[in-house]
């Protein structure tokens, strides 16, 4: 394996990591394909950069079928999918630290990573990717649960989630509303209007 493609949820947080022998357009709509569209459903909207590999006919053609809408980040404006940039440099910080003796075999520690990643609590929504999914908090390895609790119905079971992902949701929307009103406000102050004037170029 040489790459790694990295497709984020943007309202959840949650990351999936591939390894990937290349770069084909091919591989990336087999790869969306299995691991998005028929593990979690079909997005809305998929945004990525300006790549020849996203920008191919045989990626439009997925969009197209599946009905998902096609963006692609701005040259000029790469912050618009800043968060799977910031998502690489973690990955890469990680890897470096985990594969400090044996770099041939770096692509078997990608799952754990992404697994630790998702099960921790986000900035923006005070929750994990996992739990947003999920409905519950992931179990970590070696972690103890109480199993004397009676197993409840599938209705009650299924009635619960539904609740705890619901008021998650909610929750997690108010955090990154509020998380982008507080990076706006960092922006705005940092950004300076220019007077411009009759002639100026």
């Amino acid at each position: 394996m040489r790459y790694v493609l990295v497709i984020t949820d943007q309202f959840t947080k949650w990351v999936e990591l591939i390894p990937t022998k290349d770069q084909l357009s091919l591989t990336v709509v087999q790869v969306f394909y299995e691991r998005i569209i028929c593990r979690h459903g079909c997005p809305l909207r998929v945004l990525s950069d300006n790549g020849p590999q996203f920008r191919s006919a045989l990626v439009a053609l997925l969009c197209q079928y599946f009905g998902m809408q096609k963006i692609f980040s701005s040259a000029y404006y790469p912050q618009g999918d800043g968060y799977a940039e910031r998502m690489m440099r973690t990955l890469n910080n990680s890897l470096a630290s985990l594969c400090k003796k044996d770099t041939s075999n770096w692509d078997r520690y990608v799952p754990g990573v992404m697994f630790a990643y998702n099960s921790t609590e986000h900035e923006a929504t005070h929750h994990s990717a996992f739990e947003l999914n999920t409905g519950r908090i992931a179990r970590w390895p070696g972690e103890r649960i109480d199993n004397t609790k009676a197993s409840p119905s599938a209705t009650k079971f299924i009635r619960s989630l539904r609740n705890t992902i619901t008021s998650a949701h909610e929750r997690a929307r108010r955090c990154v509303n509020a998380y982008w009103s507080r990076m706006k406000s960092a922006y705005d102050k940092k950004r300076r209007d220019h007077d411009l004037k009759p002639g100026d170029q």
